[in-house]
């Protein structure tokens, strides 16, 4: 409160005092009292307070000006008067260290008479500022900590499990691959396999024979057929380049002299009677000598020629192979996205080389942005219809701050997937950045609609907070927890500025522990101990601040939320640390 000599008792009194920034801005209120006979009582008088915040040096700031009027108070001699002024304004840095002023004058007539200036309040604290600036966040995806990004999700893995079977078939009696088999698919696809020399895991090689003749004659098929696979597939992997399968050891080989099982399996699919099906199984369980199983059931089929369809499939020998099937290596993506990056591959080159995933895998290994755009301006002519293209570029644009390009892709990407949380909260940034707050807070929110993600409420975290919403602030970062660090932080920083201080403490110390090297952290933690006049806290945090970053000292000397400490003992030696 401030008495002026001239008014014989008027005051004014500033809230708050000191002066806070909160949402960009400087708000207060002065309230003036004037009490009677206090020599303001002329009806044609005229007090004219200047409000301004003065500086010992540099330029002063112009708030605007609190006027009386001695007609519009006539009764002033006798009740004296109380004015109430409210006064927003934009802060500007400038203003930091000064002290708001009346300069004053009264007016009468022609005659203008200067008063003594009254100073009001000291400008500025400027805690609300501090919001952080990315510190913490090692995605690269944070635009000054203002706007959080998403890149678009890939399933992509170096390499892929395979299981490939593959069946020889042979005539009766026969051990010798038959030419025809060749062409099969699946005998072409372990080729095909072995072409590309991917790792194989384990090969294993059955061979079978029929259950019809002696079964001498039988084991001997079995064997030889088994036997004649491995060496065709020996064969192949030799002419493929490979050495560590060469080896016998390597296969695994098993024979089935009498196919019991499988005759069986197909016995299923015939016309013949359940009875007679019966019989067979029966006969194939009771544990006779092969001829002799042979014999009894050959005879209920009417002999062998009768059931030729259900042997003939089993004369074969299978092949089993499990491997990895390679994708390109790394270094084979990055060379080839370094053809892409200096114009050497278009995009049939592009379309041939890569699927989509592995493309986007590769560009994610890019550290220079102007590299990935590059890259990704390829993918989205290669690949138009995917979303994930346009939407990934639109976010690298936008931290180079080409918002234009940024909002461009942005755009498509949701033409091509409307209503996607993840494109709409890219879009919200991108604006963010260009500086349209409106759009990026509409786009925050229709994101935030369709589904929660970190990176909206945390954006919509930070517009809440630069907007001096603290509680819807403080509501969006506790959602966001830990997943990106600045939401602990700048949820602490809401918290104190709500004035909620033990929660302000317990976020602050959560991000400490997360991330130790931002020292405006302990900063804040500082201001915290002042705000509950612990000065351990206080000093504590001021000191590990100030280690971290030595401007800090000179900042807190001067910072308004230390007033009340600035002749403490342990405050000035903390403002000492080395």
């Amino acid at each position: 409160m401030y008495r002026c000599k001239s008014f014989k008792g008027a005051t004014a009194t500033v809230r708050p005092s000191p002066l806070e920034v909160h949402a960009d801005s400087v708000k207060f209120t002065v309230n003036a009292g004037i009490p009677p006979k206090s020599g303001f009582h002329k009806k044609k008088g005229l007090f004219v307070g200047k409000l301004t915040i003065k500086k010992t040096t540099g330029n002063s700031f112009d708030l605007g000006s609190i006027t009386v009027k001695g007609a519009d108070y006539p009764d002033i001699k006798k009740n004296g008067a109380s004015i109430t002024h409210n006064s927003a304004t934009a802060y500007n840095d400038g203003m930091d260290g000064g002290i708001l002023t009346s300069i004053n004058s009264y007016q009468k007539g022609k005659k203008v008479k200067p008063l003594p200036d009254i100073e009001l309040a000291p400008c500025c604290i400027t805690t609300s500022r501090l919001i952080c600036s990315g510190a913490g966040d090692s995605s690269g995806l944070s635009a000054g900590g203002l706007s959080q990004f998403a890149l678009s999700k890939y399933e992509y893995q170096k390499s892929k499990p395979v299981d490939l079977l593959a069946i020889f078939n042979f005539p009766q009696n026969i051990f010798a691959l038959q030419a025809q088999d060749y062409d099969k698919q699946e005998i072409r696809n372990i080729g095909e396999f072995l072409t590309k020399k991917y790792k194989a895991t384990k090969i294993s090689i059955e061979g079978f024979a029929s259950p019809e003749g002696s079964f001498r004659r039988n084991q001997y098929l079995s064997v030889q057929r088994s036997k004649e696979v491995q060496k065709w597939l020996i064969e192949q992997l030799k002419n493929n380049g490979y050495t560590q399968y060469l080896d016998s050891a390597f296969f695994e080989i098993t024979t089935t002299s009498e196919d019991w099982e499988g005759f069986k399996e197909k016995l299923n699919s015939t016309t013949y009677s359940d009875d007679i099906k019966k019989q067979i199984i029966q006969i194939v369980s009771a544990g006779y000598e092969e001829d002799i199983k042979e014999q009894k059931v050959m005879k209920l089929v009417g002999g062998a020629r009768q059931v030729e369809d259900i042997l003939s499939p089993l004369r074969r020998a299978r092949i089993k192979l499990k491997g990895d099937e390679a994708n390109h290596s790394d270094a084979q993506i990055k060379e080839a996205l370094g053809k892409v990056i200096a114009g050497k591959f278009n995009s049939d080159s592009v379309k041939a080389f890569f699927k989509e995933d592995e493309m986007l895998y590769g560009i994610a290994m890019f550290d220079k942005r102007e590299d990935k755009v590059k890259c990704l301006n390829e993918y989205t002519k290669s690949f138009s219809k995917d979303h994930r293209g346009f939407s990934d570029l639109g976010v690298h644009y936008a931290l180079l701050k080409d918002t234009v390009n940024a909002i461009k892709s942005l755009k498509t990407a949701n033409e091509l997937k409307p209503n996607d949380f993840v494109i709409l909260n890219n879009l919200g940034g991108a604006y963010m950045v260009s500086g349209n707050v409106n759009e990026a807070i509409k786009h925050f929110q229709s994101s935030h609609d369709v589904k929660f993600s970190p990176q909206t409420a945390y954006n919509l975290g930070v517009i809440y907070l630069k907007r001096a919403q603290y509680v819807e602030a403080i509501d969006m970062f506790d959602k966001v927890q830990s997943e990106i660090p600045c939401a602990k932080y700048n949820g602490g920083l809401a918290k104190l500025l709500a004035k909620q201080y033990a929660e302000s403490r317990n976020d602050l110390e959560g991000y400490v522990k997360m991330y130790k090297d931002n020292p405006l952290s302990y900063y804040l933690l500082a201001i915290v101990g002042a705000h509950v006049k612990d000065v351990n806290l206080l000093t504590l945090n001021l000191i590990k601040a100030i280690q971290q970053d030595k401007t800090l000292s000179p900042k807190a000397a001067k910072d308004l939320e230390f007033r009340d400490f600035k002749d403490d003992s342990a405050f000035k030696s903390a403002l000492k640390t080395k």
